[in-house]
Order: C-alpha cells, then structure tokens, then sequence
C-alpha cells in the first residue's frame, strides 16, 4: 500500500489537486499543478457564477453546465 503520493495536476485537473491537498495532506508527499493557481472558494458563491460573470455566458465551462 502506498502511504504518500506525488500528485501532478493540470487545468481542471489542478483544482482538484489543491483540495486534495487540503482534505489529505497526510496522502499527499508533493504537488505540482500547472495552468491554475489555488484561490480559496467562497461558499456562499458557485464557481461557475464567477466565472460567467468574468467571461459571460459564451465561456465553454458557462456553457456545458
């Protein structure tokens, strides 16, 4: 069994990575995320809400949602 894993996120995948890392450190050895930075989310806001704001509805994860 492997105790501690090195994690490599990318794009949609980084994000998922960073929480990863804040639900179980105690799994994760080292991280490496491309392409997003970890922004703290707002609970009382969707993400999708912010980013359609930003980019408007046209935005490819506004409109496949």
């Amino acid at each position: 069994s492997w105790e501690q894993v090195f994690v490599a996120g990318h794009d949609w995948g980084a994000l998922t990575a960073w929480y990863l890392c804040l639900f179980r450190p105690d799994r994760v050895k080292a991280l490496v995320n491309l392409s997003v930075q970890f922004t703290p989310r707002n609970l009382a806001i969707k993400p999708v809400d912010l980013m359609r704001k930003a980019f408007g509805d046209d935005y490819y994860v506004c409109r496949f949602q």
